[in-house]
């Protein structure tokens, strides 16, 4: 146990015997108070490091990491000011690791103060010279790779022997040039899938230290396979909904197309129906089951996964299309904790999960998430198809979770978040339920070998699941969960959910992109939320890397156990899930 669990425990102890000995309030709040004293000044004071003295060129991008300060009891506040030439140190930034440019050439001094959780505080001072010419040489744009697919395939770019004579700070790519040079993805290896025969044009972007910047592109055929070309319409909300549904799209075709065929999860392929030849459109019916979650007692909607293929007279048969291939589609299990907004219908419903999510530009949506209550409370849900860690997903990412954690400054690098944690589990023995061992995603504040904490609660805890909305929910209920330390809401994070804004999907974001964890704010062509890589995932037992093969069920768990004081228990309000999808560029112009 840590020694700060057993001070403040022994402090607990102490004032519950002093309420038994009948002293006055007056006199008990005293004696806390001097409690209190005594616990801090066993404390130590952190220790504040905020790196080695660094130079730079007037407008260079420069990162301060203050992540080696150390603290007996735990860091729970990092405060940068970035030129203490008035005598005054303020807050300029704050978090372990911050970025900074100095537009004018002169000597300055980056403090940064540590604190901990009793207030005590160290501080540290760099030095950095800015000296010399601005830097106005441009970088170098290179591009290797795919120059002609066949179409549904996927093309492979790299910016790799690009190059600069002070560093390169960002690589943005645009897979075609069908409305103007738009980010689709970042980061040195580029990847797009073409399901649309044609001429594509490439485009990456390089972008210097100093803000200088070079453009290269790269034309790539994309073979056509003389199959109809299909295109499935998004029928919304219509999706979410248990029984018959209907969809629709439109195909075309170099010649006559003979048939449309739909697929719906694992049922056979059954004609569409042709509603308007002339412009090659169609619909089909199909009917979808729902889940039965015995804990909660509920029934629980799935998403399904829809394909599409056409022939022609010829007899070509092309690449199915999908539709949700890419979301989850079903909720095995949603078990709250009790929580500000478990009771909350607008924050209830687990099947909000579903399919694409809904985001506005505010970053809460009552009725489009879910809340996981407190300390323990979990959701389960699956992909139609398995998720694979597999490196050819941009960035190198499997799948992306999407919460409403959201900015509270203008570039995105200041965040309100509520961290949850992700288990995945492979249906080794097939029978479709999540009844083998959970594998952890460790993150960044995870060190296993690590056990799981267990808390109790019971219909006296404020915000106990109510039986309208959870009917078979029991009256006490244990939960385990591995616990997540405080300092997390503070720190730079990785691997975690609800932790990584959202913006709607449009003018070139796309929810399928990953956004990079490791950079601040969020990258353009992702419209956000946290990306997770599933090669780390490990024995939470052993800390070993996890042996499976796929992954057939996720586990978000809130590891939090917070209360906030008005804001209430913390803890991670979730929109969605989708898996790491190359983009899909949109059909040449002319077709």
């Amino acid at each position: 146990m840590k020694p700060t669990r057993l001070i403040l425990l022994a402090l607990t102890v102490a004032v519950i015997m002093l309420s038994a000995e009948g002293c006055g309030s007056k006199k008990k709040r005293e004696h806390k108070q001097e409690q209190q004293v005594a616990v801090a000044s066993q404390n130590e004071a952190p220790v504040a490091y905020a790196g080695g003295d660094q130079a730079a060129f007037p407008g260079e991008i420069l990162t301060f990491d203050g992540s080696a300060s150390t603290d007996d009891v735990g860091i729970v506040s990092f405060a940068w000011d970035f030129d203490n030439s008035d005598g005054v140190v303020q807050k300029d930034a704050g978090g372990a690791v911050v970025t900074h440019q100095f537009m004018e050439e002169g000597e300055y001094f980056v403090t940064l103060t540590v604190k901990d959780k009793w207030g005590l505080y160290d501080r540290d001072a760099v030095r950095v010279l800015v000296e010399g010419d601005p830097d106005v040489t441009p970088p170098v744009a290179v591009i290797t790779g795919d120059t002609e697919i066949m179409e549904g395939d996927v093309a492979h770019f790299d910016a790799s022997d690009s190059s600069d004579d002070i560093g390169i700070r960002a690589y943005r790519w645009d897979f075609d040039d069908s409305d103007g040079f738009q980010t689709q993805l970042v980061g040195k290896k580029g990847v797009a899938q073409y399901p649309w025969p044609g001429v594509y044009t490439v485009t990456l972007e390089v972008e210097d230290l100093a803000g200088n910047k070079d453009i290269e592109t790269l034309s790539i055929n994309v073979i056509s396979d003389n199959a109809p070309d299909i295109v499935i319409n998004d029928p919304e909300e219509n999706m979410l909904l248990e029984g018959d549904i209907t969809i629709a799209g439109i195909a075309w075709d170099d010649g006559n197309i003979t048939l449309i065929e739909i697929k719906v999860n694992d049922d056979p392929w059954l004609p569409a129906t042709e509603t308007s030849p002339n412009w090659g459109s169609w619909e089909f019916s199909a009917n979808i089951p729902k889940i039965f979650d015995a804990f909660t007692g509920r029934y629980y909607r799935q998403v399904p996964l829809v394909l599409a293929r056409g022939t022609d007279s010829d007899n070509n048969t092309g690449r199915p299309m999908g539709l949700n291939e890419y979301f989850a589609n079903a909720v095995i299990s949603f078990i709250p904790a009790p929580g500000d907004y478990v009771n909350n219908p607008n924050y209830s419903d687990p099947e909000v999960v579903l399919g694409a999510p809904y985001v506005s530009a505010i970053g809460s949506d009552p009725g489009e998430e879910v809340s996981l209550g407190g300390f323990g409370g979990s959701i389960v849900f699956r992909f139609y198809k398995p998720l694979t860690n597999d490196p050819d997903n941009p960035l190198g990412k499997d799948l992306i979770i999407y919460g409403n954690a959201f900015a509270t400054n203008g570039d995105g690098t200041k965040v309100w978040k509520e961290p949850g944690y992700v288990e995945v589990m492979e249906d080794t023995n097939g029978n479709g339920l999540p009844d083998e061992k959970w594998y952890l995603i460790p993150g960044s504040h995870l060190h296993p070998p690590i056990t799981r904490l267990e808390k109790q609660w019971t219909m006296k805890d404020l915000d106990y699941p109510l039986p309208t909305i959870y009917p078979d929910y029991p009256t006490s209920v244990t939960m385990e969960a591995f616990q997540l330390p405080d300092i997390v809401l503070l720190d730079p994070t990785n691997g975690y959910v609800d932790c990584t804004p959202m913006y709607p999907e449009g003018g070139g974001r796309s929810f399928n992109t990953p956004d990079d964890p490791d950079t601040p704010g969020v990258d353009e062509g992702s419209c956000g939320g946290d990306a997770i890589d599933l090669e780390g995932a490990v024995d939470p037992d052993t800390g070993d890397p996890a042996p499976i093969t796929q992954v057939d069920f996720i586990r978000i768990v809130n590891g939090l156990d917070v209360v906030d004081g008005a804001l209430g228990r913390r803890g991670p309000e979730l929109k969605g899930a989708g898996g790491g999808r190359p983009p899909r560029p949109n059909p040449p112009k002319g077709d």
